[in-house]
């Protein structure tokens, strides 16, 4: 949600995104492309741009003001469960049913990496862009922090009983 423009962006199992206006309460604009549900969707107000993650195992990225895809990212081979995206820097992290992690240039459209090591679904996703890491979490139960040069899974942590279904993330640099 945009709170000074009073916005919300939601992704639906009809295979469309909705513009709302809060204040309003109504339906500004309709986004169609995507050809199964969309299941996860990162904003970025000040530029009007969207990516969003579907059950048609791709992510699209969208332009707001003319509400429509300018480009999709294909790679994964089952449902785009999870998102987080570098708007200044240009990439995108996602997860999906497919058990992997994939690093995306969203200028370009291009697969940097694919991570793996969950043995389930890769539930929730949060990176820290600058400290080049990130947390994903599974329903294999765990939870990954990996590093995003390298591509390399730092640590696994296990402590749940079941599923582990979403993730923050901070990130602290030590001190000096």
């Amino acid at each position: 949600v945009s709170w000074h423009e009073r916005r919300a962006l939601t992704g639906s199992s009809d295979d469309t995104m909705r513009l709302w206006d809060l204040d309003a309460g109504e339906s500004l604009r309709v986004f169609r492309g995507h050809t199964h549900d969309v299941l996860c969707i990162s904003v970025d107000w000040p530029t009007l741009r969207a990516l969003s993650g579907s059950g048609d195992d791709s992510l699209r990225l969208w332009d707001l003001a003319k509400a429509e895809p300018v480009l999709e990212l294909g790679g994964h081979e089952r449902d785009v469960l999870c998102v987080d995206v570098d708007w200044a820097g240009g990439r995108a992290i996602s997860g999906s049913n497919d058990e992997t992690v994939r690093l995306w240039d969203i200028t370009s459209g291009r697969l940097l990496q694919t991570l793996r090591g969950h043995e389930d679904h890769v539930s929730g996703v949060a990176a820290t862009w600058p400290a080049q890491r990130a947390v994903t979490c599974s329903n294999d139960g765990s939870l990954r922090l990996w590093d995003l040069e390298t591509g390399e899974a730092l640590l696994e942590l296990r402590g749940h009983s079941f599923h582990v279904l979403c993730v923050a993330y901070h990130y602290a640099q030590p001190s000096e």
